[in-house]
């Protein structure tokens, strides 16, 4: 953690841009997902997070030892209140096997409930379990780890914003890939997509920039998917968000032409989950859920950093860079990591923690919370019809 005082002045034109189309307006945010989803041969998710409801038709699944070695896999996430079924419509009777996940040694145990009849098995799954399915026909065979989730404490100062931040794929730089870049500490160099936020900080203090979601969600159901179809099963809403493992980079002004400069901090991994981690005595994966009960992901940046009155800029990008190569292993062919011109729309959400009344979004003259007024809106429209910027919108807001 590091403190800094930033540029008085907000040069690059997609931090203008930003700044301005923050005003009011109608948000305009990546198409909402839609359920029930396939997301593999006979596979449905009827529900999503945290009530998850999952179908299975044995008649659609196939053999798939042959291409994955395991059929369906997905690592789930349970928080209080939440819940997992699974429905087998089959013409036999599915086999079970169960026990406790590798990584929790508390209580309940693993455990399901099993009830038959009529073709159609309903499967309930306790938390803490690892569930094995084999289907004798046609000999696939699924795995669903329903883990438990520890709570992670909010982090210092009050709740300032709830952001979505809007991802255009057409705009993209190139980070980490100058010699010696700072930014390389926390992302693999290459060209990238990328989302602004310009805030103003109005009172001295230490901050907490904190992702808490991405749309379309991949974790748990939609685990380490390509988009082009290596990974099993293909994303049920056909695009790879990138966004599921994302670092957050900070500057004092941002300009895509040249990503070191204004460099102030960046941040690929929470250090909070990290720790949980690391205490953890089996050394596994641990679900972490915060205070509103949403599932954080070990992926997901916290960036905190102590910032003097000024104008900056935030800037959320993908850890892995794009990559048009089929790779090659073992003589199978496998798809590249993501290709940007195959990506929809994406969405990303963070936290901004804090002094109270401490940010506000958008550019201002002073620290004072002086604003900009119409000057800063005709030069973001200037530079929305230049088409160089990444539209954020705020979708919630609270102040304490």
């Amino acid at each position: 953690m590091r403190t800094v005082r930033p540029s008085r002045l907000v040069a690059p034109i997609t931090a203008i841009a930003a700044a301005a189309l923050l005003l009011p307006a109608a948000a305009a945010t990546a198409a909402p997902l839609s359920y029930p989803a396939v997301v593999d041969e006979g596979v449905t998710v009827v529900a999503p997070f945290p009530n998850y409801e999952l179908e299975i038709d044995c008649a659609a699944v196939t053999d798939q030892y042959e291409i994955d070695e395991l059929g369906f896999y997905a690592e789930l996430y349970h928080v209080p209140g939440g819940s997992l079924t699974l429905t087998f419509n089959c013409s036999f009777d599915p086999e079970f096997g169960f026990d406790v996940t590798d990584i929790a040694n508390t209580e309940p145990t693993g455990s399901i409930d099993v009830e038959s009849g009529d073709g159609v098995t309903v499967v309930t799954v306790e938390p803490n379990t690892n569930l094995d399915v084999n289907l004798p026909e046609p000999g696939a065979y699924f795995e669903v780890e329903y883990y438990l989730t520890t709570p992670l404490a909010d982090p210092s100062g009050s709740l300032l914003h709830e952001v979505s931040a809007a991802v255009d794929p057409a705009d993209v730089a190139d980070f980490g890939s100058a010699d010696d870049s700072p930014v390389y500490d926390c992302v693999d160099d290459g060209i990238k997509p990328y989302a602004t936020q310009v805030f103003t900080v109005q009172s001295a203090g230490t901050y907490t920039f904190r992702l808490t979601d991405y749309l379309p969600y991949e974790g748990g159901l939609y685990y380490d998917y390509t988009p082009t179809g290596g990974g099993s099963p293909p994303n049920p809403w056909g695009t790879y968000n990138p966004f599921s493992d994302a670092a957050m980079v900070l500057y004092s002004s941002f300009n895509p032409a040249s990503t070191d400069a204004g460099f102030i901090d960046c941040n690929d991994d929470s250090d909070a989950i990290d720790d949980l981690i690391s205490a953890d005595p089996f050394d596994g994966e641990v679900g972490a859920r915060d205070s509103q009960n949403r599932f954080l992901d070990e992926y997901f940046p916290e960036l905190v950093v102590t910032l003097q009155p000024g104008i900056y800029t935030l800037v959320i990008i993908p850890y892995e860079a794009e990559d048009d190569l089929v790779q090659v292993n073992d003589g199978a062919e496998l798809s590249p990591t993501y290709i940007i011109d195959d990506l929809g729309a994406l969405t990303t959400g963070f936290e901004i923690w804090g002094e109270p009344r401490g940010i506000v979004l958008g550019a201002q003259l002073s620290a004072t919370g002086a604003d900009t007024g119409a000057a800063w809106l005709l030069g973001g429209i200037a530079a929305a019809a230049l088409g160089t910027g990444v539209v954020l919108l705020v979708v919630r807001r609270r102040v304490s």
